[in-house]
Formats: structure tokens, C-alpha cells, sequence
């Protein structure tokens, strides 16, 4: 399981000292000036944009060579972040803001996806059997519930529903399960009920509507008009290479420009079916649509470190001007 331990963390902050050790050296670019960059990738909707700058060629346009590899974001992408192994990595907003309390900063490089104040702009929803007796908070008391990593955006917001609508999240037992497999979980009664996002949540309602349901979208319910996710890259590798992520950004912003332009298009179907794995029949169909933008409020690290001091997960704001790379952050 990975959580934000003092071991963990500790991890984090010994890759740190490592990754910036080893990038005191000059870079070194290939003959034909190509900068290569390593990104940790999650197959969600969140990072469509991602996928679209490397699909069309954005990246390639600014001299970029980006390989893309599949990672689970928080304290593991983070870590590999420090070490070097990874130049960016996608991450939910919460996890940054958990290893910067304790000093660590990664910043925010690129937006990923943001929720309004209801569906259908929301990406991630609670799900439970169909006519469970899980209605209200204090019918989830004791229960275990599936999330993709522990102490992040899942974790936090399904204890907030809890205990908004009269349960006690404290005694819940939470399930680390990857995003791909939760369905499963939840079908086999692995899990009482699962926290699962875009794509894979419409593919689960779709494909058992007599067996699951969806008990509330999460994100806008108590976070609403929130970023939730985005790319992340080390402190040290933004300071000595500020010009390739200003580039990353440039080319990644087009993704996002892209995608917006092109939403319930055959094309946006197609790029997110090709990463996700799902068939482009089950995404014409998407319940929820995650918002993108190009650049972030301060109020939303407000907003977020406020509902974390609640679960103890922080323990104080950190500054927004130190967690975001300029270009991106908004005002």
C-alpha cells in the first residue's frame, strides 16, 4: 500500500537530495537538440490533454521527446520525480500539498481536470450495489470502501461526504485498488463501495446497470469548482530548466485547447479509447466531463488545504506562489 508515511515521505526527501545532487551537472541534449522528458501517466479523462499534445505532435513541436509510462502519481510519482527517474508526473493537487507541508515542493507545471458545482462537470462519483442500504453517512459507518491510493483526493473527499451526511468516516476501512481494477472489486464484493473515476466509472454503470449505481457525483458535491488533478514536476529540475517547461506547458496548454474544442467529437472519443483501453462505443456515452483550463485560482489551495487541516493531513496553508510555476498560476 502507499501512503504518506514518515517513512515514505522520507523517501521522497532522500530522492530529493539525490535528483538535485545529480542535476547540478550540465544538461546534455542530443545533437539534434531534442530534450528528452520522462512523464508519469494515469489513463483517466483528467489528463486528456496530456494525451492529446503527445498524439498531435505539440510536444515534438517544441523540441520535446516526451515518453509517457504509467504511474500511480502521489508519494510514488513524487519520488520518482526527486530521483530523476521522472521529469513530470501527474498527481492529484492533495498530494502536493501533503509532501509541501513537510517541505518538499513539487510544482504544478499543467492543469489537469477541474469540477464545476454539479454533473455533469465532475469525473468521479461513489458507487455501491444497486439498492444497497448505503444511502446516507451513517449507513457507510464500518464499511470498506475502494480508492485508488490512500491520503489522496479519494480518500478525503469520500470521508467528507461521510461525514457531511451523518456518518462517521473514522471508521472506515479504505482499499487501495488501481483505477482499472476497482470495478471488479465492487462486482466480486471485495469492497462495500468504490470511489472511481472517468473513464472506468461510465464503463462499470454501463455494463451492470441491474448490479451498481451511482450514490453521488463526489468532487462537485464537496469541492466544487475545485482543480482536483494536474502535472507536477521537482523543484530542482523547474529551477534548472526553466526554458523546457515553459516549453512542456506551451505544448501541453495547446493539448488542453484541443480537447476543449473537440468535446463529444468521434476524435476526442478515439485519443481517449487509445490510452484507456476502452472502446470508443462505451465513450460516446461518458457520464461525467472533467473542466480544463490552463492556469489556477489561489482560492483553490485554499479551499482544499482548508478540508485537509480537517482530516489532520495537513497543517497549515502553504504559499500557492511556491507550489505553481508561474505561467500557471492564474492572478
Amino acid at each position: 500500500m502507499t501512503e504518506f508515511t514518515r517513512r515514505g515521505l522520507g523517501k521522497v526527501a532522500a530522492a530529493s537530495a539525490a535528483g538535485a545532487f545529480a542535476m547540478g551537472a550540465p544538461a546534455v541534449f542530443a545533437a539534434s537538440n531534442i530534450t528528452k522528458m520522462h512523464v508519469g501517466a494515469l489513463p483517466l479523462v483528467d489528463f486528456a490533454p496530456l494525451y492529446a499534445a503527445q498524439a498531435n505532435g505539440y510536444f515534438k513541436a517544441q523540441r520535446l521527446e516526451v515518453t509517457l509510462s504509467p504511474s500511480p502519481g502521489g508519494a510514488p510519482g513524487f519520488t520518482a520525480l526527486a530521483s530523476g527517474d521522472l521529469q513530470a508526473c501527474v498527481s492529484a493537487l492533495v498530494a502536493d500539498l501533503v509532501v509541501a507541508d513537510r517541505g518538499l515542493i513539487f510544482p504544478l507545471i499543467a492543469c489537469g481536470g477541474a469540477v464545476g458545482s454539479a454533473p455533469p462537470h465532475d469525473e468521479a462519483a461513489l458507487v455501491i450495489p444497486k439498492g444497497a442500504a448505503m444511502k446516507t453517512g451513517k449507513d457507510w459507518n464500518h464499511k470498506r470502501i475502494g480508492v485508488n491510493l490512500l491520503d489522496s483526493i479519494a480518500w478525503l473527499t469520500t470521508r467528507m461526504w461521510v461525514d457531511n451526511n451523518g456518518g462517521d468516516s473514522s471508521t472506515l476501512s479504505f482499499v487501495e485498488i488501481p483505477f482499472p481494477q476497482m470495478n471488479d472489486a465492487l462486482l466480486n464484493k471485495r469492497v462495500d463501495a468504490i470511489q472511481q473515476n472517468e473513464p472506468f466509472l461510465s464503463q462499470l454503470i454501463q455494463d451492470n446497470p441491474t448490479k451498481v449505481e451511482i450514490l453521488t457525483w463526489l468532487f462537485s458535491s464537496v469541492l466544487p469548482n475545485a482543480l482536483i488533478a494536474g502535472l507536477f514536476s521537482s523543484e530542482a529540475y523547474v529551477n534548472r530548466n526553466r526554458s523546457t517547461v515553459e516549453a512542456f506547458n506551451h505544448a501541453y496548454d495547446q493539448g488542453v485547447d484541443w480537447v476543449n474544442s473537440h468535446q463529444k467529437t468521434p476524435a476526442l472519443y478515439k485519443l481517449i479509447s487509445s490510452y484507456s483501453k476502452l472502446p470508443v462505443a462505451r465513450l460516446e456515452h461518458l457520464l461525467g466531463s472533467p473542466l480544463f483550463e490552463t492556469k489556477v485560482s489561489p482560492a483553490v489551495f485554499v479551499q482544499l488545504a482548508k478540508a485537509m487541516e480537517r482530516y489532520k493531513m495537513i497543517s497549515k496553508l502553504p504559499d500557492p506562489k511556491q507550489l505553481v510555476f508561474p505561467p500557471v498560476l492564474a492572478g
